[in-house]
């Protein structure tokens, strides 16, 4: 009884409860459950927490345990794949941070998007490193909660902006209906040019079904929803084909918030490692993260770079700073190796790739949809016997012996949808579309600029040089850029720029190459060479690409 009465015996009915109604919701609604079953991901955590914390004398250490090492082996994996690609996390952040998309408030950090990917990715890795040492129990299990509440709120927020626009453009539908039977034959001719040559009743009609649907057409939703939260950026889209759904991120918010909320009742019983911690939590982390990292996403530098940190870690509990003490000495040596790697992927490129422009693919593979494959059956009567039968195609002359009742459809393979499939390049000048011709060449040098205005002008003469030289090598330069045309003229004369200046789509740039500028180099349309705008090749090796 006084387990019961304790405030984890308290934490621990209020889970099963949780769980409980969890339980039966999908009973009522078949749309709860998410694809990937994270619905009952954070329903059996739930569950399994909350009974291992009353039935036995030691469940609350057990529990403690296990959500140390769920809570830092998550944290850290998804913090370094943040880390891996700060830009792409920090374009993610200013779709957040768009005045119709958070709200006014919100908009002030659209500037500061980029130092803010740094500082939340950063922060992740050392939460969750911190999480598995021990260190500064209060500070990182509140900072923990703090950050998961807030992420759950974020989920939530991007969940249920895309309920309401589903539901919104669905009575928008609807009531364009209702507008299409109040007019009439007068629908079709809403747009027509009204002349002497129609009669008042046609006037009359054609008006009054033009004001019915303009008042329709004209409404439209007032906020900017984001489709997908970026919580583990293209890394998912690289191995399972696409990004969780809002609701998905929500419930993995979930799911984290009751590991989190265990920490956080636990906080006081929780200190540095001893040797016996780091035997059982250590170990664990190092297997957890090798199978969610490893597994899921074919990275395996997650299980390296937490591995360095415990040796690292080793080290500093050994020799630290006396003035700091052993758990200060450790964060900071865990802070300095976090920014050291984000700083680094800022700086140059995420060391590895997971989106469709990753060195090796084929941009022309990448922009093809792969269709569903399905599978269609037949049921038909016999005429004779009455008996109905399944058939996968229609038997020869089936009509002489069968009457077709109704058919049915199976999805075989889903298919793909094309991760590339908005890449296009079309001249500056003319708008000729030119990606194909683009994407058959030999050799086709692409230096990609999403928004010239913010592009270093000194990057921009390197490139117009090695774009000379790589033009006298026998290769196709193109500038990609969603820059404005008039942009682009004023500052290719204020700055003498001579490129051959092409539009493309600013989300796709940005997709591209995590840097503005960049250079691609691409081989009948598969990525071979990418630099970023801060190392980029020198005429030696643009000459030498031919000759590879």
């Amino acid at each position: 009884m006084k387990r019961v009465l304790s405030l984890q015996g308290v934490l621990a009915i209020l889970f099963v409860i949780a769980a409980g109604i969890f339980l039966y919701l999908p009973s009522q609604s078949e749309t709860v459950v998410d694809e990937f079953n994270i619905y009952y991901m954070f329903t059996y955590s739930a569950l399994g927490l909350g009974f291992l914390m009353l039935v036995h004398e030691a469940g609350f250490t057990i529990a403690t345990f296990i959500a140390r090492i769920f809570t830092g082996s998550l944290f850290i994996v998804s913090g370094l794949i943040k880390a891996n690609d700060p830009r792409g996390f920090g374009y993610k952040l200013e779709e957040y941070f768009r005045e119709d998309s958070l709200g006014g408030f919100w908009s002030n950090f659209h500037d500061w998007a980029l130092p803010l990917a740094i500082l939340i990715a950063s922060s992740e890795v050392v939460l969750g490193l911190a999480v598995l040492f021990g260190g500064k129990s209060r500070l990182t299990n509140w900072t923990l909660f703090a950050m998961a509440l807030f992420f759950a709120w974020l989920t939530w927020f991007t969940a249920s902006c895309n309920d309401s626009r589903d539901q919104f453009q669905a009575d928008r539908a609807l009531k364009m209906e209702q507008v299409e039977k109040e007019c009439g034959e007068w629908f079709q001719y809403k747009d027509d040019v009204i002349d002497e040559s129609y009669l008042p009743e046609e006037v009359a009609g054609i008006t009054s079904c033009r004001e019915k649907f303009q008042a329709v057409d004209t409404l439209h939703f007032d906020r900017e929803c984001v489709n997908d939260c970026g919580c583990f950026g293209d890394a998912l889209k690289g191995s399972i084909g696409r990004s969780l759904t809002p609701w998905e991120s929500f419930y993995k918010d979930i799911t984290l918030m009751f590991f989190v909320l265990v920490l956080l009742v636990a906080q006081k019983k929780i200190a540095f490692n001893t040797l016996r911690d780091d035997v059982v939590i250590l170990p664990a982390s190092l297997l957890a993260i090798a199978l969610f990292a490893g597994g899921l996403f074919s990275w395996w530098f997650p299980f390296w770079f937490t591995l360095i940190c415990i040796a690292l870690y080793y080290l500093l509990k050994k020799w630290f700073i006396p003035a700091l003490g052993k758990e200060w000495t450790v964060a900071i040596g865990m802070i300095i190796a976090s920014l050291v790697f984000t700083l680094y992927c800022t700086y140059y490129l995420p060391i590895k790739d997971f989106r469709p422009y990753a060195i090796g693919h084929d941009i022309n593979v990448e922009r093809t949809d792969i269709p569903p494959v399905l599978k269609f059956q037949y049921l038909l009567k016999e005429k004779a016997s009455g008996k109905e039968i399944w058939f996968d195609q229609f038997p020869e002359n089936y009509e002489e012996k069968y009457e077709y009742v109704t058919n049915k459809s199976e999805i075989i393979d889903p298919g793909k949808d094309a991760p590339a499939r908005d890449f296009s390049i079309s001249r500056m000048e003319d708008g000729t579309d030119i990606t194909d011709s683009v994407l058959h060449m030999d050799h086709a040098l692409l230096v990609v600029a999403y928004d010239l205005t913010h592009s270093p002008v000194g990057r921009l003469q390197t490139l117009q040089q090695l774009s000379k030289t790589a033009s006298e090598s026998g290769m196709h330069t193109y500038l990609l850029t969603s820059t404005l045309p008039d942009q682009i003229r004023e500052i290719a004369s204020k700055y003498q720029l001579e490129f051959n200046f092409c539009l493309s789509d600013e989300k796709v740039l940005k997709t591209m190459i995590r840097s503005n500028p960049g250079l691609m180099y691409l081989r009948k349309g598969v990525v071979t060479e990418m630099w970023p705008g801060t190392r980029l090749p020198n005429v030696e090796e643009i000459q030498s690409l031919t000759t590879k």
